[in-house]
């Protein structure tokens, strides 16, 4: 199996190519340029461009002209050794795809959580870990990191302010996956914001179900 990651939201316009263009940027910075990364939707209108709020924050340009929503197909999760998702329902399409895709398929939050209570010195993708192994081992760390949201909840059509906290969550998460893929050990900062980020991953759930 290759070295791919693949990411996966609802519409494939915010979350998975903004949270795809953080993690190709930090690896490609770390050195882990042998990372193909791709991303998909579960119900996409093919063809839209990255949203612009998300797009306005990424130094990428070749990212922000070149990325198309595109749909989520089987061939995705066959050939990915990891897939990040925005939420467990995307999770759970991804299971009803492929069974055997539930051990390497993780929510961004739930993924950034493992990679630091499975770290490792030395251990990284840059120093010849597989992302297969890296998957195996985020598999192994479930239940011993204390994860208190796993999704991050869509903000594309709702207040500036809700978009806003949907980004920072994503970035936050792909920059400790990316932290984690490297292995760089996660500094308490890290851990703050992610934190934060599941708090407002939280306060979104709730004012949703208001």
């Amino acid at each position: 199996m290759a070295d791919r990651i693949l990411l996966v939201c609802t519409a494939n316009e915010c979350r998975s190519p903004y949270a795809g263009a953080v993690l190709h940027s930090l690896l490609r910075e770390g050195g882990a340029n042998g990372v193909d990364i791709t991303t998909a939707g579960t119900h996409v209108r093919p063809g839209l461009p990255m949203c612009d709020d998300a797009a306005q924050r990424l130094p990428d340009l070749e990212a922000k002209a070149t990325h198309r929503a595109r749909s989520l197909v089987a061939e995705d999760v066959e050939s990915a050794s990891l897939i990040l998702v925005a939420e467990r329902r995307h999770r759970a399409a991804i299971v009803r795809i492929s069974p055997t895709a539930s051990a390497r398929t993780f929510t961004l939050l739930e993924a950034a959580a493992l990679g630091a209570a499975s770290h490792l010195d030395g251990v990284s993708i840059a120093s010849g870990e597989s992302l297969e192994a890296f998957a195996a081992r985020l598999h192994g760390a479930r239940g011993l990191a204390g994860v208190i949201e796993l999704d991050i909840a869509d903000g594309h059509h709702r207040t500036p302010r809700r978009h806003r906290r949907t980004l920072d969550g994503v970035e936050v998460a792909a920059s400790a996956i990316a932290n984690a893929l490297l292995g760089r050990e996660p500094a308490e900062a890290v851990h703050e914001s992610l934190r934060r980020s599941w708090r407002s991953s939280r306060l979104s759930r709730d004012d949703e179900s208001a």
